[in-house]
């Protein structure tokens, strides 16, 4: 257990600092917390700072959400997908994107071996297995879109 916190920590951090420190970085278990991210201090020291305790709840960031009325375009989740307390994740993401932004994609970084789903199929969620720095690399297309992407090999065929 400790693993995937140290692995999830680590991406979450190289994540937030990749993205100029723009996003949040957030832990939950049974609370939810926010990580301050340092460009200064190495991940790895930052990474061991991340401690968990308690059941795991994946609805306490998108409950903050809703109740903030904080409007993302793009929610990453980095976990084992092991929820054992709270409600299902899916119905908090349809109330976000009901009430706050109906285009908010969600990625989810599955660091555990399990590979069970926090969502049913659905056309604003992706799963990502494991991770590398392809993994961000990844979420940084989709979160653009890929039309762009088919635009550019396109181009490159008609070359």
């Amino acid at each position: 257990m400790r693993d995937y916190i140290q692995t999830a920590a680590v991406f979450g951090i190289c994540l937030a600092r990749k993205s100029g420190l723009t996003g949040k970085l957030w832990v939950f278990n049974t609370d939810l917390g926010q990580v301050r991210v340092s460009a200064r201090d190495s991940i790895l020291s930052q990474a061991e700072q991340i401690r968990s305790g308690g059941g795991t709840d994946h609805t306490q960031v998108v409950r903050h959400l809703i109740e903030e009325h904080r409007k993302l375009d793009n929610l990453i989740y980095i976990t084992d997908e092991q929820q054992n307390t709270g409600m299902p994740l899916i119905d908090y993401v349809d109330e976000y994107r009901r009430k706050v932004n109906a285009n908010l994609k969600l990625f989810i970084v599955d660091v555990g071996p399990y590979r069970s789903v926090l969502t049913p199929n659905d056309k604003n969620t992706w799963y990502v297995y494991g991770w590398s720095d392809q993994a961000l690399s990844f979420i940084s297309m989709a979160a653009r879109g890929f039309g762009s992407m088919v635009e550019q090999i396109a181009k490159g065929e008609e070359s």
